[in-house]
């Protein structure tokens, strides 16, 4: 087996990708299908303490279903879950991962941009 760097982290799109076999929840993959893939890269890659849950949802109504995944990867020992919706979402998402990433283009965004509920700290909504 490979060493790895400490701070290594797996990506999981919850994107559906093409094949005719899947269904599609939530506008992504079944969840269960997801943590298929923790299952894997957990025996595969025993040392990766993070997951990182690429492509999450924006919108409110699809929290559980970001805090369930998370949930599972704890529950399989990863330390931590990154979420990265690519672009700001709602307040409720606090809390269904450890880290929300809600800025993904290039330079910094624009202070009214990372206002309101962003400036609390808060850690569960």
């Amino acid at each position: 087996m490979h060493e790895l760097p400490e701070k290594m982290y797996i990506r999981l799109s919850a994107r559906p990708r093409p094949c005719p076999r899947r269904s599609h929840v939530a506008g992504g993959r079944p969840a269960a299908d997801l943590v298929g893939d923790l299952k894997g890269y957990r025996s595969w890659y025993p040392g990766v303490r993070g997951i990182f849950l690429d492509e999450m949802s924006t919108g409110a109504g699809h929290e559980s279903y970001d805090g369930t995944l998370s949930g599972q990867a704890k529950a399989l020992g990863f330390d931590f879950s990154v979420g990265n919706p690519g672009t700001d979402t709602t307040e409720s998402y606090v809390g269904s991962v450890d880290v929300i990433l809600i800025y993904a283009s290039g330079g910094l965004p624009a202070p009214p941009t990372v206002g309101g509920w962003r400036t609390t700290g808060a850690t569960s909504a």
